[in-house]
């Protein structure tokens, strides 16, 4: 041993370790790349990565489709980045998004794997009607989303990277995961366990809500089959999973839509005019319900241009599309395991396929006082690509077209005014965790009518 070895702390052994098994990794990788790649076709281009940890350190993170957009506009629609060895492919074109994740979707339907995972629409998913009961599962479950950005993020935390470190003791570097990790599992165990319980005892009580949840209609099939005990546990698993991720998944990103709306009718009082004048002559006096949306078409376009105006997912890296083997595009080697991540906010202002797209204009969705079929709909990059479209699409539609109904014939919404009286347009401020979010604003609702809804 060195003279002096025994006075150097233990990390310093274990960061020169981590560094070493960095290297070799690296060098590994690029091997079998060379391998497997027997054209020898270059990876797509990107910005040049630091030694060890790649691009890890300069990955945009406030409004990342942002700052991705522009290393898009410097490098390509394509690039190709890494954090600490994770391959990573954005995508900024529609083209080439179609061409891997729907043409080639078998190759492309996997998802990240994050090991920090491995450690651990409300009414719907549980039909709960009490509001504090739902309120204090709202904000378990924001909590519970933003834990997960913070666990999925290339290059967050070193676990992701190096697997092994869930077997390192605390105080080993790199293992601050294990705290993040124990608050985790608490918010997991409130959305995952306790909510589907929850609804589990009122249902099995007697006090089973008058509007049908996926819970309800599980807890009924479950009570109806004749299982054994570990095939009865299996089954209620992947009911408490599906409940949460249905809630989840939903809750959030039609209320950031909806949130966006208002901002977009406040500061359009012409479209929120036509679209009342519509709703009055159409439904009258009553609120509206899904199935007027037929006779509905300026509302329809309304709920459409939000779509696609605003997107609430325009960059999803926990969600990304991981490639099951190698694969040659445009030229460029795409490396087996590499991220997918499409920027769909760019796809859905994309000045080629919209006039002045970041104008809110539901008449570009209108032909002749209906619906033109022929106008993209937002579907096309809003909600995913090929087999890892978003399943609950159709019903975050229609909630948000009886959301936009709803309001419009009841409340007229307007901007706050200045101090001489004039109206200030509202600003579309986001922030992003795992979904963009606006930020909370100030406006006007006022009533319609005395009417009583």
């Amino acid at each position: 041993m060195p003279p002096g070895a025994d006075c150097v702390p233990p990390w310093v052994f274990a960061v020169a370790g981590l560094l070493v098994i960095t290297a070799i990794r690296a060098i590994s990788s690029r091997r079998s790349r060379a391998g497997s790649n027997p054209r020898g076709l270059p990876l797509p281009p990107g910005p040049k990565g630091l030694p060890f940890i790649g691009n890890a350190l300069s990955l945009p993170q406030t409004l990342p489709w942002e700052g991705y957009h522009e290393l898009c506009k410097e490098y390509g629609d394509m690039v190709y980045l890494t954090a600490l060895g994770q391959g990573i492919l954005i995508i900024d074109s529609y083209h080439h998004a179609t061409e891997l994740l729907d043409k080639r979707a078998a190759n492309y339907c996997d998802r990240p794997t994050a090991p920090i995972l491995d450690l651990i629409i409300m009414r719907t998913s549980y039909g709960f009607d009490d509001t504090e009961q739902n309120e204090k599962l709202i904000h378990t479950a924001d909590a519970m989303m933003r834990g997960f950005v913070e666990a999925t993020t290339p290059g967050r935390f070193l676990v992701n990277a190096f697997p092994i470190l869930k077997h390192a003791p605390s105080w080993f570097p790199g293992t601050s995961f294990r705290a993040f990790c124990t608050d985790y599992l608490k918010l997991s165990y409130k959305t995952i366990e306790s909510s589907f319980e929850d609804a589990q005892r009122d249902i099995t009580n007697g006090r089973k809500s008058e509007h049908p949840s996926i819970a309800a209609a599980i807890v009924d099939r479950l009570s109806e089959e004749s299982l054994q005990p570990q095939e009865r546990a299996e089954m209620e698993a992947m009911a408490k999973g599906v409940c949460a991720v249905a809630y989840i998944g939903g809750s959030e990103t039609t209320l950031a839509a909806a949130t966006a709306l208002i901002i977009a009718l406040a500061n359009h009082p012409g479209v929120q005019r036509k679209a009342q004048a519509e709703l009055d002559a159409v439904i009258g006096d009553r609120l509206p319900l899904i199935s007027d949306r037929p006779d509905l078409p300026y509302v329809s376009a309304v709920v459409k241009e939000i779509g696609r105006w605003y997107n609430p997912a325009p960059l999803l890296f926990a969600l990304a599309h991981v490639s099951r083997e190698d694969d040659e595009h445009n030229g460029y080697f795409i490396p087996k395991g590499t991220m997918v991540v499409p920027i769909s906010w760019t796809m859905m202002h994309d000045p080629e396929v919209w006039d002045n797209p970041n104008d809110f204009r539901p008449e570009r969705y209108l032909k002749d006082g209906k619906i033109d079929p022929s106008v993209p709909d937002a579907e096309r990059a809003a909600f995913g690509f090929g087999r890892r479209i978003c399943p609950g699409r159709h019903f975050s539609d229609d909630a948000l077209f009886l959301f936009a109904s709803s309001l419009l014939a009841a409340f007229h919404v307007s901007p706050p005014n200045d101090e001489d009286g004039n109206p200030v347009p509202i600003p579309l401020n986001l922030k992003f965790e795992l979904i963009a979010k606006p930020l909370p604003f100030k406006c006007n609702f006022t009533s319609r009518s005395r009417r009583d809804f």
